[in-house]
């Protein structure tokens, strides 16, 4: 008997050896494919540094800055009435009062709040293009910019309180700072699980995404004289995002082993 453990253990640590020669092997392929694709992209960063390229980018922008209110409205005018549709649609379907078409209700409730969202973050990039001193329309483009997130603030209330008239169980009110804590109490255990395995989903794209913007703040130093700002920007929402959610696991961890 102590024979045959002692070869099951055995064979359980060359198992784990080579195991970990394949992670270490892994990690190898990754740094070299990425230090192949860095090398790529920084003999690009220095063609990006051509006055001829230079000049093709100020042009656009400038283009940009003529046309930017009517961008900012556009994209308004699209998610919102997008917003506006999937949201009276399933109005009408909370009229009928139906237990059947409760899911198509939550589905139509959560592409408002998709397209609301998706429009409210194009909205701040496309003020944030237009906030130039070579703007001619500034002051105009910050007003459209101003109306447009309250307008947009508006129908994401209008949906919540939707949904909680369909739910009376959900709780919270959107203008308390605790209202997204409030909301998640309020949820039932499914609803949870669906949010904490979205939120794991997204943790795990953004630590690529995070890593990606870094790179591309880097060759943005290099190619286009952006300085240090970026980076730093950048590498504190890094720091916090990895902290945070190591911190909150631990936390997590303790309470459930007290429990």
């Amino acid at each position: 008997m102590n024979i045959s453990k002692r070869n099951e253990n055995k064979k359980r640590e060359e198992c784990g050896k080579r195991a970990v020669g394949k992670t270490f092997a892994k990690i190898l392929a990754a740094l070299l494919a990425g230090g192949v694709i860095g090398g790529i992209f920084g003999f690009g960063s220095f063609w990006l540094q051509e006055e001829g390229f230079r000049y093709m980018v100020t042009g656009w922008y400038q283009g940009y800055l003529n046309y930017a209110i009517y961008i900012q409205l556009a994209v308004f005018a699209v998610s919102g009435v997008l917003c506006l549709i999937f949201y009276l649609k399933a109005q009408n379907l909370v009229k009928q009062k139906e237990e059947e078409l409760l899911d198509e209700i939550g589905r139509l409730e959560n592409y408002a709040l998709l397209v609301n969202a998706v429009g409210l973050v194009l909205l701040f990039l496309s003020y944030g293009l237009a906030a130039d001193g070579k703007n001619r329309y500034f002051m105009q483009s910050t007003i459209v910019f101003l109306v447009t997130c309250m307008l947009s603030v508006v129908l994401e209330v209008l949906i919540i309180y939707q949904a909680k008239r369909l739910d009376p169980m959900k709780k919270g009110d959107p203008g308390d700072l605790t209202f997204s804590k409030q909301w998640m109490d309020s949820c039932d255990e499914a609803e949870k699980m669906i949010v904490w395995k979205a939120a794991y989903e997204t943790y795990t794209v953004m630590k690529v995404l995070i890593m990606a913007a870094f790179v591309a703040a880097l060759l943005g130093k290099v190619g286009f004289g952006t300085g240090n700002f970026p980076l730093i920007l950048i590498g504190i929402l890094w720091l916090v995002q990895s902290a945070l959610y190591m911190a909150k696991s631990m936390k997590m961890d303790q309470e459930g082993l007290k429990r």
